[in-house]
């Protein structure tokens, strides 16, 4: 199985409710865009962030169903947040 992590997103003011994503830290481990939409799949969360490059905060994003071009809620959440000024999908 592939290291992930899972955070909450958007919680109350003392850490309930929120969204959770699933990060994979090391997207490498699964280049593919198949494999990863595997993945997401399996996991079912509403997204899945694959970090491409975290130096130049290069992610990759997938529902259960599809590969996003960009989405909020897995941008504002990434890890390393405070050490990585900006993030970017690629493109297609």
């Amino acid at each position: 199985m592939t290291d992930y992590d899972v955070l909450r997103v958007f919680c109350g003011p003392r850490g309930g409710y929120g969204n959770e994503l699933g990060v994979v830290r090391n997207g490498s481990v699964m280049p593919e865009r198949e494999e990863r939409q595997e993945f997401a799949a399996k996991l079912g969360f509403s997204e899945t962030v694959f970090v491409d490059d975290p130096e130049r905060g290069v992610i990759d994003i997938y529902t259960p169903t599809l590969r996003l071009p960009f989405a909020g809620h897995p941008v504002s959440a990434r890890p390393g947040s405070s050490t990585s000024p900006s993030w970017s999908c690629p493109p297609g």
